[in-house]
């Protein structure tokens, strides 16, 4: 059964690329390649890494970041601990997602085994997506791209009503925000977001 990705269509619409920065010149450069002929495995590796920036970090970020999501869904925050074991097994692709910023440690100085902060919202998009949720995330692209304007939207409603942990329908809310397309209120770890376009 395939299923449909909406959500990443819709996000496109409005503008959110996950190929930033140095990734408009390696879409360049690989389409300068495909142009002169040039080792389909290297267009191809280059490819894989417009499409799927994030995964191409280090082989054990998929992994990882279904381990996050798994531990992100029975928290209230985006505040997660990993066991010294689980820590230890994926330091290496840890410490280079808080390197690209995709997630925060956070820990007393020295500490061996900090704990982590999910707050990129598009890390924690890319978690659930890995993690099937695309269904749920299309009905949630679905309330907010048909909501209408100047309506307040709850997380914690919305959250129930989807079936996603409130920091996805949070994370949703930023991207939108970001946008120009809705305004959030913060109040403890509860979002709304006021729909303006």
């Amino acid at each position: 059964m395939s299923v449909k990705l909406d959500w990443v269509l819709s996000l496109q619409r409005i503008g959110v690329s996950f190929c930033t920065g140095d990734g408009i010149l390696g879409v360049l450069q690989t389409l300068n390649e495909i142009k002169a002929g040039i080792n389909s495995n290297s267009i191809e590796n280059r490819l894989r890494q417009l499409e799927d920036p994030i995964s191409c970090i280090h082989s054990d970020v998929p992994s990882v970041a279904a381990v996050l999501y798994i531990a992100l869904e029975d928290r209230k925050s985006t505040d997660v601990t990993l066991t010294d074991r689980v820590f230890d097994k994926y330091r290496r692709p840890l410490t280079m997602l808080n390197a690209e910023n995709y997630i925060e440690f956070d820990g007393a100085a020295g500490s061996s085994y900090p704990d982590i902060i999910m707050g990129n919202p598009y890390f924690i998009i890319y978690s659930a997506a890995l993690n099937n949720k695309n269904h749920e995330m299309n009905n949630l692209v679905a309330i907010l791209d048909n909501s209408a304007n100047g309506l307040w939207l709850e997380a914690n409603d919305i959250s129930q009503q989807v079936k996603l942990p409130v920091q996805v329908i949070n994370a949703f809310f930023e991207v939108y925000s970001a946008r120009g397309l809705g305004d959030i209120s913060k109040m403890d770890s509860t979002y709304k977001y006021h729909v303006l376009a």
